[in-house]
């Protein structure tokens, strides 16, 4: 049964961000611009509470792990999170109940593992150890417009769509761009989560995509 399956057991290695203020007048204009864009994003917040029911049988979960030169000290961590989630589901499920997809990113994004039901959790994995660190710029827009391009080509009308996006939250492309596919992912109505293993996150970014607070983990043993 998956039916509470919605990625918080999973997302338990991490805790929610503490509380922070907004930015002030003096901050430098690009915060205060993340401030607005965070502050905009959770007037339609979906609030997540650990351990909900999706309501549904079946999932089809999309990774989007971020590569890039802004998570060279936590890399390892962040691929780590990605295969302690799917050591969570049961391995009996992947022969239907669950199919993952596995987009990485860095200044391109490529989708190196398509949704495909029956594919074996130790296939999953075994991609997922191969992706490497890349460096490179952070294109974080660009990496989610590919998977969810891949989410649409393979949803299943009975399955609830969990779309996982593992990363700092320092893009490096247009705000406009950034929000237009803010706005696209949180149509789809996906369970949306975003997940750091450093302090050293933009959380207004992250809003931006998965739309609430509550859906945004950060790992407990980094402090910047």
């Amino acid at each position: 049964m998956l039916s509470s399956f919605c990625g918080a057991k999973a997302l338990g290695v991490c805790e929610h961000p503490p509380s922070t203020a907004l930015p002030s007048s003096r901050a430098p204009i690009r915060n205060r611009l993340h401030g607005v864009r965070g502050r905009r994003a959770e007037e339609e917040k979906r609030v997540f509470t650990p351990g909900q029911k999706c309501g549904f049988e079946k999932v089809d979960l999309t990774l989007v792990l971020d590569t890039s030169g802004s998570v060279f000290r936590v890399f390892e961590d962040q691929r780590k999170i990605a295969l302690d989630m799917l050591d969570e589901i049961p391995a009996a499920a992947y022969s239907d109940a669950v199919q993952v997809s596995v987009t990485r990113f860095a200044a391109n994004a490529d989708v190196i593992l398509p949704f495909l039901r029956g594919r074996s959790v130790d296939e999953i994995k075994d991609t997922v150890k191969e992706v490497k660190f890349t460096g490179q710029n952070t294109r974080i827009a660009s990496a989610v417009e590919i998977a969810l391009d891949e989410m649409e080509r393979a949803r299943r009308r009975d399955a609830r769509q969990v779309f996982v996006l593992i990363s700092d939250g320092h893009g490096q492309e247009y705000w406009n761009v950034v929000q237009a596919t803010g706005k696209r992912l949180q149509e789809t109505k996906a369970e949306l989560f975003a997940v750091s293993a450093s302090r050293d996150y933009n959380e207004a970014e992250l809003l931006i995509y998965v739309g609430d607070r509550s859906r945004v983990f950060v790992g407990q043993k980094y402090s910047g």
